[in-house]
């Protein structure tokens, strides 16, 4: 649904899961979102994520050009990730469902249909999120507390793990 009482373009990153990258189905899908976003004013730049995107520098290279929204469209895993790269920044975190495990969007109250989901964007519901990390040893990992569940803390020996 277009709304043309919006003129402002915002320039947005918009980046796929890598499990959206694997056939045509998702190819009609990835295009569905882009239009989606665009019939809102969105101005997309469009980043497909793989196993060796540094997403930390993705982030600090777009917001060095002035992209102050992230917005991720994929699962769980996805939005963890990427909200991981953005720890520490005033950029703003969008998700559009898609993919495997959609809890934290459907938790969020984002709505599954890609339509819903960029409305939301546009309307700008902001909430702000909490960071946190657990560390063990060397390792360090970030999550968001309502990601908690996403977490593989079966490897983790507790007696030498604290919060940070």
């Amino acid at each position: 649904m277009c709304n043309k009482n919006y003129k402002r373009q915002i320039r947005i990153k918009l980046i796929f899961d890598q499990d959206l990258n694997t056939n045509s189905n998702n190819e009609t899908q990835a295009m569905n979102v882009i239009n989606e976003i665009r019939d809102w004013s969105f101005v997309p730049e469009l980043h497909f994520m793989s196993e060796y995107t540094d997403l930390r520098q993705m982030v600090l290279d777009a917001i060095m050009r002035g992209i102050r929204m992230f917005v991720v469209c994929g699962g769980d895993e996805a939005v963890l990730n990427v909200s991981k790269a953005m720890t520490g920044t005033n950029a703003t975190l969008g998700i559009i469902p898609a993919g495997r495990q959609n809890n934290l969007a459907l938790s969020l109250g984002i709505p599954v249909d890609t339509a819903g989901a960029v409305s939301i964007l546009r309307k700008k519901r902001r909430i702000k999120a909490d960071m946190g990390g657990v560390a063990c040893g060397e390792m360090t990992t970030p999550f968001n507390r309502n990601m908690i569940s996403m977490i593989d803390l079966s490897s983790l020996n507790f007696e030498k793990t604290r919060a940070i």
